[in-house]
């Protein structure tokens, strides 16, 4: 579940591996989308899932659940989506790993599975709360 945002050309200029190249963009990726989440409470609400299905999306409320979170109010965080604190703690895991993976050449390859591993608990966590609300209606 790697969202990368910035181009592979610009990236390619560096003096840096593949490996590296993806961990930079991953990391740089999570700043960007950060820093641009302020602009997206500003942006009319469309769910096309919802829209066309009649039914709630699997990450119905994760932005509700993530600004939540930044204010520490985990309850509220919980009950606007409970995979949002998963993802939070994903998000914050990779700020962390990202940069270590760059540096420290030995660790690229346990930082690339943990990802994986942590992106598709993620998945996991979405699809549950999903169903459960789901089979709740």
């Amino acid at each position: 579940m790697e969202i990368l945002l910035l181009p592979n050309w610009l990236l390619a200029r560096l003096a840096l591996t593949p490996a590296q190249r993806i961990h930079l963009n991953a990391f740089a990726s999570i700043l960007v989308a950060a820093a641009a989440t302020p602009l997206a409470v500003k942006l009319p609400h469309i769910c096309l899932f919802q829209y066309f299905l009649h039914i709630p999306c699997p990450g119905c409320g994760i932005t509700h659940a993530l600004f939540a979170l930044a204010r520490l109010d985990v309850s509220t965080a919980w009950h606007a989506n409970p995979a949002g604190i998963i993802l939070a703690a994903f998000l914050v895991s990779q700020l962390i790993a990202r940069p270590v993976a760059l540096f420290a050449a030995r660790t690229e390859q346990t930082v690339a599975r943990l990802s994986r591993h942590g992106s598709i608990i993620t998945i996991l966590c979405l699809v549950a709360v999903w169903l459960s609300r789901l089979i709740a209606k």
